[in-house]
């Protein structure tokens, strides 16, 4: 589908072993798991000339994946292949949680007592993950 693509965006992931599967946590970009150097240089083989959206989601607490019960292979990838898991597995043996100090936004009591600081950990992240996008990653609006 990368030829036909009018636009890719970017959000990163810290994902790690959990006892009960695989944690995903959405990050800032650059504090996660994802290796964006490689992606957005595989995608520029592939894409046409496209917008890429920084997209960063946070303040929401990890989901854990529950991959090695039946039902969630069954739910969610009955088609799932042994090898596919065994790359998710390694990527999660390489990640660490986030122990950054935030606020979450889906703990209704915390959310609505500390909505200014929610605010302000909201730019915070989103200006960290400009910062990423053009610094490390040479992203930016070009030939103007």
């Amino acid at each position: 589908m990368g030829p036909y693509a009018v636009s890719f965006h970017l959000r990163d992931s810290v994902v790690y072993e959990h006892p009960d599967g695989v944690a995903v946590q959405w990050v800032p970009l650059g504090d996660g798991t994802v290796d964006f150097k490689a992606l957005v240089a595989q995608a520029a083989t592939i894409l046409p000339p496209v917008h890429i959206y920084c997209k960063p989601i946070t303040a929401r607490p990890p989901v854990v994946l529950s991959v090695y019960s039946r039902e969630f292979w069954e739910k969610w990838f009955p088609r799932g292949r042994s090898r596919d898991l065994g790359r998710f597995l390694a990527l999660a043996r390489r990640g660490r949680p986030y122990n950054k100090p935030q606020i979450e936004a889906d703990v209704p009591e915390l959310r609505d007592r500390y909505m200014d600081a929610l605010k302000v950990q909201q730019l915070e992240h989103m200006e960290q993950s400009l910062e990423y996008c053009r610094r490390p990653l040479g992203l930016g609006i070009r030939g103007l």
